[in-house]
């Protein structure tokens, strides 16, 4: 039976093969899931959509995902939308100004396939938690 509850996730990378990994490795019959390639598209897509999750690259064009971090998390109709940042960026202090802009977890490219899932569905966990 299909699961007509699909949690919804909005990836946001610059980089096509990334976004289809990621789409890939959570899987489409699990979730339902959005696109956006630059920071713009990131905001946009957000506020249309209103994902229950969204996986964010650092480095993107037109707006960085700091820049998107903050915009939604200073939007009241979008400020509850659990963030992760998947980037290439592994420095001490990135992943701290990745936490203090609202992120709830950091990855970083490369990344462990299942390490992106088990950060996926405890995200989703605690989102709903807090929810209730």
């Amino acid at each position: 039976m299909k699961n007509l509850n699909k949690k919804k996730i909005l990836i946001a990378d610059d980089e096509k093969d990334i976004r289809t990994l990621v789409s890939q490795i959570l899987g489409e019959e699990n979730y339902k899931i959005y696109f956006a390639k630059n920071g713009r598209e990131a905001i946009d897509a957000a506020n249309e959509n209103m994902p229950d999750l969204l996986i964010l690259d650092l480095m993107m064009p037109e707006i960085d995902g700091i820049e998107v971090c903050k915009c939604l998390k200073q939007n009241k109709n979008t400020k509850k939308i659990p963030i992760i940042m998947l980037t290439a960026k592994t420095g001490v202090a990135d992943k701290i100004e990745g936490f203090v802009t609202g992120a709830d977890e950091y990855i970083t490219k490369p990344f462990d396939p299942l390490k992106l899932e088990i950060a996926v569905e405890k995200v989703l966990r605690r989102a709903e938690k807090d929810n209730r």
